[in-house]
């Protein structure tokens, strides 16, 4: 469920506030890697 919630945040559909509290930690943490990985390729 995390991996559907963070694709309709990355397409913009959703923002962390409407994911069910239940996944919010695990979503953020997924985009949080991302924004970290993105900062290592520059």
């Amino acid at each position: 469920m995390a991996k559907i919630y963070y694709n309709r945040i990355k397409a913009g559909a959703w923002t962390i506030e409407r994911v069910p509290l239940t996944w919010r930690d695990e979503v953020q943490a997924m985009l949080d890697a991302e924004k970290d990985g993105e900062k290592d390729a520059r």
